[in-house]
């Protein structure tokens, strides 16, 4: 759930070769340019070390208040893989096989996303308040993690990991607690600043806290209960899938919930699921972009209908994502020697 700052476990669902085409782009350019510079230069720089190199240029030479799901992904992936990360901060877990027969397809909304909209990051500073707000309520104390190498907080409990805290705990102590929405200047006057490096609070902005911090909290578990059902046997392969298509769309209703809606990627999912798909979802940071699209090998034909139908509505055939290629460490470099006054054409 990287979109809303405090991460959990989460999957990739888009492919991990990373088309320039607004699908993780910006991430694809970092680890892309990292990898060749640090080649070049004879440095070692892979795995972790290289997804934090890429999240740190986004951070705090871009001013993109983006986690690292992107980054690792790209840097770490492998093809036709899913990738399981807990982003605490980075822990990047082996790569898994979809069941026999399951497929997902990303399909291209059009609708443009950023991690620099002011929705994005109203979100993310909206999880972020209601994190300081329940430390206060329990006493629990928030400090600088000095051994961090992005700027971030941490606390004895949750380890400055909303994920961490559980949906039964939220639901029972917090939910009804927190305000649904509480205005910048208000949360400034009787909390103080909030404990985010790389967004700041409006005072005249309104903050969607208590389903920002429902995100955090429920997404992650969304997320596990997606991992243990794919990593266990699918005897009954069809109920399998329903109970995952149904924790995709769980996912997507919480990120219009927060704020991050996107009316392109609600007409695909709803698109998706009138053409007999078990769970859709948008992807990324939310408010546009990729829908992650689930179903069967045999379903393709469906995927396609579901893009050219939608391309009549929108006057534009949208991109169709299927599986994913080897991330940048499987790759490796490639070394290309250019003769003198030799030129591109």
């Amino acid at each position: 759930m990287d979109a809303v700052g405090r991460a959990g476990w989460i999957f990739l669902f888009i492919p991990t070769f990373l088309l320039i085409r607004g699908v993780s782009s910006s991430a694809a350019l970092e680890v892309a340019s990292l990898k060749a510079v640090s080649a070049a230069w004879g440095v070692g720089l892979e795995g972790v070390a290289l997804a934090t190199a890429g999240q740190w240029v986004e951070n705090v030479v871009a001013g993109a208040a983006c986690g690292i799901m992107d980054q690792a992904a790209i840097a770490c992936g492998e093809e036709n893989r899913l990738l399981p990360i807990v982003c605490q901060p980075c822990q990047v877990h082996s790569p898994i096989l979809l069941p026999r027969g399951v497929r997902i397809w990303g399909i291209d909304s059009m609708a443009s996303r950023s991690t620099m909209s002011v929705a994005y990051e109203r979100a993310r500073a909206a999880a972020f308040m209601g994190y300081k707000m329940i430390g206060q309520r329990l006493g629990i104390e928030m400090v600088p993690d000095s051994g961090s190498t992005i700027a971030r907080w941490t606390d004895s409990r949750w380890k400055g990991y909303l994920s961490n805290l559980a949906p039964s705990e939220f639901r029972s102590r917090f939910e009804s607690w927190l305000p649904e929405s509480l205005g910048g200047r208000e949360f400034l006057s009787s909390v103080g600043e909030h404990v985010d490096p790389f967004t700041r609070i409006a005072p005249d902005e309104e903050y969607p806290v208590r389903a920002a911090v429902r995100y955090a909290s429920e997404e992650n578990h969304r997320v596990r209960m997606l991992f243990a059902l794919l990593g266990s046997t699918w005897v009954d392969s069809g109920r399998c899938l329903l109970l995952a298509g149904e924790l995709l769309l769980q996912s997507h209703m919480a990120y219009t919930e927060c704020g991050l809606g996107s009316a392109a990627c609600d007409e695909l999912v709803a698109r998706a699921l009138d053409a007999g798909f078990p769970g859709a979802k948008m992807t990324g940071g939310g408010g546009g972009g990729v829908v992650a699209v689930l179903g069967t090998e045999d379903s393709r034909g469906a995927m396609e209908q579901v893009a050219r139908e939608f391309a009549g509505q929108q006057g534009a055939l949208p991109h169709l994502f299927e599986g994913s290629s080897a991330g940048a460490d499987s790759f490796g470099v490639r070394m290309v020697r250019v003769r003198p006054g030799q030129r591109n054409q």
